[in-house]
């Protein structure tokens, strides 16, 4: 057994986290990380949460530890391997020594050594995080005091013609804004407002659509470029980048809330996708609805088995109607997905009804891309 824990020890201290997490497919946020430090924050591999909340720390190149703020995993390179490949400890350690080259043991002194430096990276991992977190809803509650509201009447002014934007954006993503009273209040318009990629340089500058994430209470807000046309666009047309920024690792899992509650809810992953289905439901004389946008499909479909990062209706929901989406590339996956949620849903005790555009998962559209009213007639004559 003292051979086995040596070897893991030796493991641990000479095989790179941030290369093996980088290898799982994690996105590293070069805004929130310090290479320079061996301080890196990107999205987890282990959850496939959109936001940074997974953080390696690993100043010396090797020898890292994580912590996932939002599933709430962490350890050293063969907990994260463990937990990525589904393996058990022997399996990881082995595949991890196989891949470096790794044989022998090494001195007891050593070994106290380098647990006295995961501890302490692990301490100083926990408390950047809860820096990060702080800073990234103190930054949420700015963008989302300086919109604006946008409720009064128009007076012709400069201000005025940029902030007409929002409903100008909504009408033309097929919201029908006079049939559920306006513009959300959960929604606000920033005249002008910076789009950085990847944390670098400004890239974009004009009127975003903010959108308030959480129940009750601000966790953090969604942010989507526009013009009144639709997305805005950088100048080889790919559409800028939504972002989220707030409280890191609370943020998945919360919705956008659209509506006042009621016991029959819409979901769909995207707000304009989500309030486009909803008023036309609500014009054809379906007004028993409310609506949430959860604002990712992960949060809807998952892979993440966590609980806390998965939508799940407020108490006292009785019926979901899910929004899917389908895909001209993975159609079987993105329905096997959305019927995942809905029987997630079902299990508890939920009434749920799925339902795609055009029924077919083949296409890559969502409900404010086509005829909403031929797309929801099923649902609005009471057929799933």
């Amino acid at each position: 057994m003292g051979g086995t824990m040596q070897k893991s020890d030796r493991i641990k201290a000479e095989v790179s986290l941030r290369a093996i997490a980088d290898a799982a497919g994690t996105v590293w946020d070069l805004k929130k990380s310090r290479p320079a430090k061996g301080d890196w924050w990107g999205s987890c591999p282990l959850h496939g949460e959109a936001t940074a909340s997974f953080h390696v720390v690993e100043p010396a190149g090797t020898g890292g530890v994580f912590k996932c703020f939002g599933c709430h995993k962490g350890g050293s390179v063969i907990d994260f391997t463990m937990e990525h490949l589904g393996l058990d400890f022997v399996e990881a350690m082995r595949r991890l020594a196989d891949d470096a080259g790794i044989s022998g043991e090494i001195s007891e002194e050593r070994q106290r050594d380098l647990e006295r430096q995961r501890q302490k990276a692990k301490d100083k991992a926990e408390r950047e995080a809860q820096r990060q977190a702080e800073t990234g809803h103190r930054i949420a509650l700015q963008i989302w005091r300086r919109a604006s509201t946008r409720r009064r009447p128009y007076t012709g002014s400069a201000k005025d013609v940029v902030t007409s934007v929002l409903p100008r954006y909504l009408k033309a993503r097929g919201v029908r804004l006079a049939a559920i009273g306006g513009i959300p209040g959960t929604l606000r318009i920033a005249p002008m407002l910076d789009h950085r990629e990847n944390g670098g340089a400004v890239v974009h500058s004009g009127p975003a659509m903010v959108a308030a994430i959480g129940r009750g209470k601000l966790l953090g807000v969604h942010r989507t470029w526009i013009t009144a046309k639709g997305r805005a666009s950088h100048s080889d047309g790919r559409k800028i980048a939504k972002q989220w920024i707030g409280r890191t690792g609370a943020l998945m899992g919360q919705p956008c809330v659209l509506t006042a509650p009621s016991p029959s809810v819409v979901v769909g992953e995207g707000i304009e996708t989500t309030l486009a289905a909803y008023s036309s439901l609500v014009s054809a004389g379906q007004v028993q609805w409310s609506a949430e946008a959860a604002l990712s499909r992960g949060a809807i479909t998952g892979p993440s088995q966590y609980a806390g990062q998965l939508w799940t209706p407020r108490p006292g929901v009785e019926e979901v109607l899910i929004l899917g989406e389908g895909s001209s590339k993975h159609p079987a996956e993105a329905r096997q997905l959305y019927e995942g949620a809905a029987a997630r849903l079902r299990a508890m005790g939920l009434r749920v009804r799925l339902t795609v555009p055009h029924g077919r998962w083949d296409l890559d559209l969502d409900f404010a891309d086509v005829a909403l009213m031929e797309i929801l007639k099923g649902v609005v004559h009471g057929h799933d």
